[in-house]
């Protein structure tokens, strides 16, 4: 898997306090990043971090994210929901990310087409349900990821949910009313 930096954060140490056997499990896992990360990291924002040290040096007196992006990626279908203070959870459009390197967002093709539209579907009202039982109502959005699974089949990951009114779905609007749905 490709490990992709986003971004850096401040990690308070005060307010998480780990058991011994989590500080263990910390340890190895910063060993396993200090021996893969030099081999692995795709630089996502290049004009903040030119190179490998100018982003380990931030991230060891910062903290930060890092994520990581399976091989087996074939997709990136969103799912913009609008969340009724009733309860009822609307699908109001969805689109697929186009992704340029290094990861970065670049245009939406609507509709999504990397996975099957009712399991998309199906996953994103379970989701806003779960998010209005959580106390969030209005405008939602579901980033997923779809992955191609060794048998052929395919397998989708939620890996954002952002309470906003996004760019996509007024695009997507504009466009429906202009062609009269």
């Amino acid at each position: 898997a490709a490990i992709i930096a986003a971004t850096t954060v401040k990690f308070d140490h005060e307010k998480y306090a780990l058991s011994e056997e989590q500080y263990v499990t910390v340890f190895r896992l910063f060993e396993l990043l200090y021996r893969q990360l030099p081999r692995r990291l795709h630089l996502a924002c290049r004009e903040y971090y030119p190179t490998y040290k100018d982003f380990i040096a931030t991230f060891a007196a910062q903290g930060g994210v890092i994520e990581a992006c399976p091989q087996s990626a074939v997709g990136s279908p969103c799912v913009n929901l609008f969340l009724d203070p009733s309860g009822s959870v609307s699908v109001l459009s969805t689109h697929e990310k186009i992704f340029c390197y290094p990861y970065q967002a670049i245009g939406s093709t609507f509709p999504q087409s990397s996975v099957p539209h009712r399991a998309l579907y199906d996953a994103a009202v379970t989701i806003g349900g779960a998010a209005y039982g959580a106390g969030v109502i209005g405008h939602v959005v579901v980033d997923f990821v779809t992955l191609s699974e060794p048998d052929g089949s395919l397998k989708v990951w939620v890996v954002d949910l952002r309470p906003t009114l996004s760019a996509s779905l007024l695009h997507f609007q504009l466009f429906d009313f202009l062609t009269v749905g």
